[in-house]
């Protein structure tokens, strides 16, 4: 396809190369999320301004096989309110991704962990235009005791009162950013193939011990949570933006009550590919989830908007048995960062 000429055929692409973009920021853009989904942006027609600090390097983005001529990339701290103001304000809409994403990662260092969700997402909210779309990537941890004795699914009515410092930081950052009308996806545990691969996750965890140990330590085997795949977390997070009128002003629950497993449940998928594997339950109160993750969700409102997943546990199992067993040690090393 030649630049310069409109793509009248391919719906997907709603602009000619010559004409003007709708221009997304993507904080965190070369995360295990942002990798995933800037692609799927640039392939829909959108130019895209990746806003990342690049810890781990470029080569998420060098993975993902981007086609850059509507791509900018800064390399920026979320932090730096002189230069994310300006970059907010040259774009048409945010998709916000960037922050301390895991709770370990949080507990390391609190403080500056604390600072980077909340202050993070305040300079990004205090620097949007009249009306200018943000969708925030929260956490479903942010119910914390308000889920602990719910006798149906929880709804995004529910009250957030979290029992973690790390999922307070989510709170804080949601009341913001609906109060700028914009969107919050409360995101489950992701798994799955994602160029900026992580091996912390817990389902991708469970594979990695599985396949280098030939044994999994199972803690608190019985506590169902949520899980999608990391491809239909990105896509929620472009169909929202291709629907964000009508979603503005909510949060959203992102999954399918197909997708609610206990650990024992992954594990005894895990097990049917590779039958050898051990599994013990150790009783160390140190790897207890501080959020205490154990009820069933409702999809009900992200479902009616037209969202829905398109793989399965099974799916993410399969690839990854096939990936990670392969990894170098630099990349485990890598995959294991925080």
């Amino acid at each position: 396809m030649a630049d310069g000429l409109a793509v009248e055929e391919d719906s997907n692409l709603r602009y000619s190369y010559e004409s003007p973009r709708f221009k997304v920021l993507v904080t965190g853009g070369a995360g295990y999320i942002g990798s995933t989904l800037v692609p799927m942006l640039l392939s829909e027609g959108y130019a895209v301004v990746i806003y990342d600090l690049f810890r781990w390097g470029m080569q998420p983005l060098l993975n993902s096989n981007l086609d850059t001529r509507h791509l900018e990339i800064i390399n920026g701290d979320i932090l730096d309110d002189i230069t994310l103001e300006s970059v907010v304000k040259s774009s048409n809409a945010v998709i916000h991704l960037a922050g301390i994403v895991s709770a370990p990662a949080f507990n390391r260092y609190p403080e500056i962990a604390k600072e980077v969700n909340e202050r993070g997402t305040k300079i990004l909210v205090d620097s949007l235009k009249p009306d200018q779309p943000i969708i925030f990537a929260s956490v479903e941890n942010v119910y914390g005791r308000s889920a602990l004795n719910l006798k149906g699914p929880c709804t995004e009515d529910e009250e957030c009162d979290p029992l973690s410092p790390f999922a307070a930081t989510f709170v804080e950052s949601e009341k913001l950013v609906l109060k700028s009308n914009g969107v919050v996806l409360r995101i489950p545990s992701a798994f799955g193939i994602s160029p900026r691969m992580r091996l912390d996750l817990l389902v991708n965890n469970l594979v990695f011990q599985a396949c280098t140990k030939g044994h999994i330590d199972l803690y608190q085997a019985d506590f169902k949570r949520n899980f999608i795949h990391v491809q239909d977390l990105a896509k929620c997070h472009l169909f929202t933006l291709n629907n964000i009128d009508k979603m503005r002003g909510k949060a959203y629950n992102v999954g399918h009550e197909s997708l609610g497993y206990s650990k024992r449940q992954i594990c005894e998928i895990i097990k049917d590919q590779l039958p050898n594997i051990r599994i013990s339950e150790p009783k160390d109160e140190a790897y207890k989830d501080a959020d205490n993750r154990n009820f069933e969700t409702s999809f009900e409102r992200i479902k009616d908007v037209g969202f829905t997943v398109t793989k399965s546990i099974h799916d993410g199992v399969t690839e990854l048995l096939k990936i990670v067993p392969h990894l170098s040690e630099a990349e485990i090393k890598k995959c294991q960062a925080l």
